[in-house]
């Protein structure tokens, strides 16, 4: 592998997507197939898909790779936001797809890495999202400062009662932001949604998880004890001062929130760790709901995963670049065939919809059935998860919440 040195002209890189619940090892695994690529003279990036890691200044928090640790791998859309931004999907969606294509026509391989689903979603399916009117917005939020959630609940449920009363009671940003649409386009922000959005273009899934979800539990609980060992208080006092607290979005990310309770007085050390923990946990189970309906996405156990788990990966790519080669650079690579839109693999050893051993080859039958009659599909979930078009503000420091 270390002695190929390609001539990648003409070669188009593929897009590799890997998503999964938090704490499943995406990032390393990632980063393991990119130095792996990078040393048989393939370039190769990691492109975030985590809309906290947006933030700069949320390192601990978030689990954000240090610098020093990237190995020389490229990291894009890092730090991108101060922590009083306004996260917008909509606007992450732009940046993101501009960093993929500048990096397939420079022949870089990009790693699209995080579990902020919607964000994922965005990227590898043609949504649009509707805009914005500040006017608008700032008379919604006078009109439910003055009178209550009521009357606006009942302008949209002439629209889209099924929405209102999903609404009732809930976070009022969606409410706002529901109603704001409504006003600007005509339509319930759901609808602006479509159920099944065309592609962008190909790409290749690969969602991490652990089968054992104890274990996972465990995992999580490591790490939040972890993080708060490394300075977590710390950290968030020092985003207090830049305005964290009145953050419409990271204020509420796992970690940071508990956090600012504990440095309030109204919650302890180990208190503070324990929420976390089991926020955490259930954020995982959102996400694995969000990811679950991804049916031809390649599913690895996260408790295998090791460094020849991403050499793997890398190998296949490798093989995929060596056969456009081979072919005297005639016509796409395996990377730019197949149905755009659905998970591309590149070998029997990341097969779609299989569940095995990383890196092994193993394979048993998928994860389960496929979406049944009602189930909803991963173009509908992303209508349902949250139609306002900026980051859920509970998600975990790594990744955001994105309701099925």
């Amino acid at each position: 592998m270390t002695g190929l040195r390609p001539a990648l002209e003409g070669w188009v890189p593929p897009l590799i997507v890997v998503g999964g619940p938090t704490a499943t090892g995406k990032t390393g695994f990632a980063l393991d197939a990119a130095v792996a690529l990078q040393g048989a003279g393939i370039p190769a990036a990691i492109v975030n898909a985590d809309a906290m890691q947006l933030y700069r200044g949320m390192e601990i928090g978030t689990a954000k790779t240090p610098v020093d640790e990237r190995r020389e791998v490229p990291h894009l859309l890092f730090d991108e936001l101060e922590v009083t931004a306004r996260a917008s999907v909509a606007a992450y969606q732009q940046r993101a797809r501009s960093e993929i294509e500048r990096l397939q026509s420079a022949g870089v391989v990009p790693f699209l890495v995080g579990g902020s689903g919607l964000y994922l979603e965005s990227v590898i399916h043609d949504l649009h999202f509707p805009g914005s009117d500040p006017d608008i917005r700032a008379q919604v939020i006078r009109e439910l400062d003055e009178h209550g959630p009521e009357p606006l609940l009942s302008e949209l449920a002439g629209r889209a009662p099924a929405e209102a009363e999903r609404l009732r009671g809930g976070d009022p940003r969606r409410l706002i932001r529901s109603i704001e649409v409504l006003r600007l386009t005509g339509e319930p922000a759901r609808s602006a949604l479509p159920e099944r959005p065309r592609p962008w273009r190909p790409y290749t899934l690969i969602v991490i998880d652990f089968d054992d979800r104890a274990l996972l539990a465990q995992r999580i609980r490591g790490r939040a004890e972890q993080m708060w060992a490394s300075g977590l208080a710390g950290e968030t006092d020092r985003l207090l001062d830049r305005g964290l607290r009145g953050s419409p979005t990271a204020s509420k990310a796992i970690g940071y929130a508990q956090a600012m309770e504990f440095l309030d007085g109204t919650m302890t050390a180990s208190e503070a760790v324990d929420q976390i923990s089991r926020a955490t946990v259930k954020l995982t189970k959102r996400q694995r709901t969000w990811f679950r309906r991804y049916p031809d996405a390649t599913r690895l156990d996260g408790a295998s995963l090791s460094p020849d788990s991403g050499r793997a990966l890398a190998a296949t790519i490798i093989a995929d670049h060596v056969v456009w080669r081979i072919h005297g650079g005639a016509g796409p690579s395996a990377a730019a065939q197949g149905t755009a839109g659905t998970s591309t693999p590149f070998s029997a050893l990341f097969h779609p919809g299989s569940r095995g051993t990383a890196g092994t080859g193993d394979r048993t039958a998928p994860d389960g059935p496929g979406p049944g009659p009602g189930a909803i599909s991963p173009h509908s979930a992303a209508s349902e998860a949250d139609p306002d078009d900026e980051a859920r503000p509970d998600g975990q420091g790594t990744e955001s919440r994105m309701d099925p």
